[in-house]
Parts: structure tokens; C-alpha cells; sequence
């Protein structure tokens, strides 16, 4: 019974916790299945008027969705190829040798953490520009690979120092190089860290919108995040049409994270163990 108060306390944090996540969702979903015209006169009009699923059909054609689908997917392989090869060969050099460079590398890319993205879209823009890198796939890989570097060097610095030293040093041994033990041993025992590093990016890429607009201007080259524009005009929205899209482009990463999660909790848990 001492703890009764603390107890309906917590459970009071989880219910409210819980609204605000539940409460949006709610009326996403509902206003993907409503009538624009007859949700502005009536929050619950879809059990007068039924599901428009129409909504959906329009989301996907009037929205490109299926081209934006394609954009989104390449620059997602191309941008996760790049932050786990890169982010695992800094994060073990950095296990590996150990040296004050090293450990002052480390941290220098760490503060690219606490870099806000809208203070680097100037700059960004300027340096894209210059270097001819505007509405290309490569060049949103590229941005989106510098962006999750730092988060990814953290998870991998975080499970390389875990690592037995003993299980490197007998690759060595049988003759194989530094990067001949990270290629055959350590990143073999990666892979729960690099599927928690893909979720995480995938999903920063997935959701993205500022980076979107201010690499690429040509139409056919926007990502899945964009598609919900062409619900948008200058003096009205149509907010069935935005959420349908909403939805749509919801539903892979949240039948990613169902498939993955266990895969992903052992990542963070094992990046997160400071050694």
C-alpha cells in the first residue's frame, strides 16, 4: 500500500502518455477515411457517409506515390550502404587503435548530433550546388548518409568496444590484416547494429521533407514525404486527401519495425553499452 500513490501516478503518466499518441493517430485514420467536405461539418460524418476509400486511390495517383515510392527506395539502399560502411570503419578504427586522435575524431563527429538541420540549409544548398549534386539521387544519399553518421558511429563505437579483443587478435594471427579481421570478424557480428542503424536512417529519410525541397526541385525526383503536397494549394487544403497519403506512406515503416523488432531492440541495447 506505500506504494499506491507512486503507483497511480505512473499509470496516470502511461494513460496521458498514451492519449497523445492514440488521440492524433485517431484522427489521421478518420479524416483518411471521411469526406473533406462533410468532416468540415461533421467530425464523425463517415458513419453517415461510410469509408471513402477513394481517398487512398486518389492519394496514390494524384500524389505520384508510386514514383515517389521508387525515388525514396533507391536513395534509401544507396544512403544506408554509405552510413554503415562508413560509420562501421570509423567506429572500429576508432576500438582498434585507441589513440587520442582517434577518441578526439569521435567526438567532433558526435557534435554533428546537436547540429539543428534548418541552421545547414543555406550552406547546404550553396555546397550541393557548387558541386552539380542538385536533383540527383546520389546527392540526397549523400546528405542523408552525412546525417546519420554521427548517430550510427555512436551505436557502432558503442558495440566495437564491447567487443573481445581476443577474438580480433586471433584473426590477426591467422594472418589476417586490420581491415582483414573487421571484414571477417567484426562486421559479421554486427548485424543486429546494422539493422538498428537502418531502421533509425531509413526512418529519418522516410519522414524527411526539409532536405527533400532544398536538394531536389524537379517534380519527378521528390521522396514519398512530398506526395501529400499535391493536396495543398494556396487558399485551401484538402486534409482527407494529406492524410490518406499519411497513411500510405506509414504503412511500410510500420510493417518494417513489426518484422524487425527484436533485431532492433538488441541493437540499441548492445550499441548502447559503454565499455
Amino acid at each position: 500500500m506505500k506504494n499506491y500513490p507512486a503507483r497511480v501516478f505512473c499509470y496516470l503518466v502511461v494513460m496521458v502518455a498514451v492519449l497523445v499518441v492514440v488521440v492524433p493517430l485517431s484522427l489521421v485514420v478518420l479524416m483518411s477515411l471521411s469526406d473533406w467536405s462533410a468532416f468540415q461539418k461533421d467530425v464523425f460524418s463517415i458513419f453517415e457517409t461510410g469509408p471513402q476509400w477513394q481517398n487512398f486511390v486518389e492519394a496514390w495517383e494524384v500524389g505520384k506515390m508510386g514514383l515517389y515510392f521508387k525515388n525514396t527506395l533507391i536513395v534509401l539502399v544507396m544512403s544506408l550502404l554509405m552510413t554503415n560502411v562508413s560509420a562501421s570503419l570509423l567506429a572500429y578504427s576508432i576500438k582498434k587503435f585507441d589513440t587520442r586522435f582517434s577518441n578526439t575524431m569521435y567526438y567532433v563527429v558526435l557534435a554533428g548530433m546537436f547540429i539543428p538541420v534548418q541552421a545547414l540549409m543555406l550552406p547546404l544548398y550553396n555546397t550541393m550546388s557548387a558541386l552539380g549534386l542538385l536533383n540527383t539521387y546520389f546527392g540526397l544519399a549523400l546528405v542523408y548518409s552525412g546525417m546519420g553518421l554521427p548517430m550510427a558511429t555512436m551505436l557502432y563505437a558503442g558495440f566495437y568496444r564491447n567487443l573481445p579483443k581476443e577474438l580480433l587478435e586471433a584473426a590477426e594471427i591467422d594472418g589476417c590484416s586490420s581491415f582483414g579481421a573487421y571484414l571477417k570478424v567484426a562486421l559479421p557480428l554486427s548485424k543486429t547494429i546494422i539493422t538498428t542503424v537502418s531502421i533509425l536512417s531509413g526512418l529519418t529519410i522516410w519522414k524527411d521533407f526539409y532536405i527533400n525541397i532544398i536538394v531536389v526541385s524537379d517534380a519527378n525526383m521528390k521522396l514519398i514525404s512530398t506526395s501529400m503536397l499535391a493536396f495543398v494549394s494556396e487558399y485551401t487544403t484538402n486534409w482527407s486527401g494529406v492524410c490518406a497519403a499519411m497513411v500510405v506512406q506509414s504503412i511500410p515503416v510500420i510493417a518494417l519495425y513489426l518484422l524487425l523488432q527484436k533485431q532492433f531492440v538488441n541493437g540499441i541495447t548492445a550499441g548502447a553499452v559503454k565499455g
